[in-house]
């Protein structure tokens, strides 16, 4: 697929964060419309979390940009866009929006002298179009930008900037070009939110994966050893379960079953995690191995002998839809567990491409590790079925098709044309 030359649509795309480890998933989206033809240029919030980032983020080097307080100009934008009507106009619209959440309110505070620079880059670079990458403080500085210049904005929802952060969110789709989501289940919740005007301008997108990274090498097979092989993935937060976990671990180890678990990835519950595994003498089979390249991953997805993602809903509304662990590791012939959570529940059919459990009960999980633990027949039918499953649905490249096709429509309609 190659776009027309009549023209180069020149993208904006706002993050909280760039690079972000955590964010790979969100990152492959602009890489497409990039090699699609989209000018992307990067505006970050916070800059880069962490030293570590996946190499495809690469491809936007030179083209990623952050204001900094210190900064001349910026002081010199906000002082000009304050003596203009509408700046006031937006922050207190954007303050009567936030002011039951103080630290939403915080927040947006910090933003807006960003949001008011970032808008004078995106005029000097000739941007047509403004996107943010996260419904929640991204979309918000996309509309500010959008309010100052002129330009349209439109923006991407994924999970917690969904059902966690919903301040504003009502305004910020009704005032966007289009929206772009993940699953239906977060359209539904879209429209929800957002009335009849969210149902004609929300799509749905699926990320997908690289499932050609991800493929099992053609002679690899499953060994059959008595130490299990039991995987998880994702960023160590209470969202994640992975708490639930550890629990299934200490009831198999209670049972006399020989395994390993290892769980890779890094963030704020590690610390918590490594003393509920000492305290449950685990230490010998659990195991928390720091995140790493995509390459690597998928080896431990070809040694695994089941991943497990126990998802939980929090009480402040954090959840996730469509891991993409589950999509890499079902690509990978590895079976797969995770819980009943409506997003879940689109990629994994439970008995038919994998098995799905309450979510915060390790007695469950432990359950259903066992029963694939004891069953090589129903693990070969559920992968068989799993493999099917991301190959028609799940596929990156193809995904990425109706992606582009819609931002082609909104973005430049009358000039930009695929062939």
């Amino acid at each position: 697929m190659t776009q027309s030359k009549i023209s180069r649509p020149r993208l904006a795309v706002v993050f909280s964060r760039f690079p972000a480890w955590r964010e790979n998933f969100v990152v492959g989206d602009f890489i497409a419309l990039d090699r699609a033809g989209f000018r992307i240029e990067i505006f970050t919030l916070l800059g880069q979390q962490g030293s570590f980032h996946q190499p495809e983020t690469e491809i936007f080097q030179g083209r990623v940009h952050r204001a900094s307080f210190l900064s001349p100009l910026l002081l010199w934008e906000n002082i000009k866009a304050w003596c203009r009507p509408v700046t006031w106009r937006l922050f207190f619209q954007i303050l009567a929006g936030t002011f039951a959440c103080p630290i939403e309110l915080l927040k947006n505070c910090f933003l807006f002298p960003h949001a008011i620079y970032f808008a004078r880059l995106i005029k000097q670079k000739e941007i047509t179009h403004i996107h943010a990458a996260w419904a929640s403080y991204p979309t918000t500085a996309a509309w500010i930008a959008s309010e100052l210049t002129g330009i349209p904005f439109s923006f991407s929802s994924h999970a917690h900037d969904i059902y966690k952060v919903r301040s504003l969110l009502r305004e910020k789709i009704e005032r966007a070009r289009f929206v772009v989501t993940c699953a239906e289940t977060n359209r539904r919740a879209l429209i929800d939110i957002g009335g009849a005007n969210a149902e004609s301008k929300t799509y749905v997108h699926r990320h997908g994966s690289d499932l050609e990274r991800f493929r099992p090498p053609v002679l690899s097979h499953r060994k059959s050893e008595p130490i299990w092989q039991i995987l998880a993935c994702g960023v160590l937060d209470d969202y994640k379960g992975f708490e639930y976990l550890v629990g299934a671990c200490a009831l198999l180890k209670n049972e006399g079953h020989k395994f390993e678990c290892r769980i890779i990835g890094q963030g704020p519950r590690r610390k918590h995690l490594i003393q509920q595994i000492n305290q449950s003498g685990l230490s010998q089979q659990v195991h928390i191995i720091p995140p790493m390249l995509q390459g690597k991953l998928a080896a431990h997805y070809h040694e695994a002998d089941v991943l497990v993602h126990p998802s939980v809903v929090t009480k402040q509304g954090r959840r996730d839809v469509i891991p993409n662990v589950l999509v890499e590791a079902m690509a990978s012939g590895t079976p797969v567990i995770s819980t009943r959570l409506s997003g879940i529940q689109e990629l994994i059919q439970h008995g038919k491409n994998g098995l799905l459990v309450p979510s915060g009960d390790p007695q469950a999980l432990a359950g259903a590790i066992l029963s694939l633990m004891q069953d090589s027949l129903k693990r070969d039918r559920l992968v068989k079925a799993a493999q099917d499953t991301v190959a028609k649905a799940y596929d990156r490249r193809r995904n990425a098709v109706g992606l582009i096709e819609t931002f082609v429509t909104h973005v430049s309609p009358q000039q930009t044309a695929l062939s």
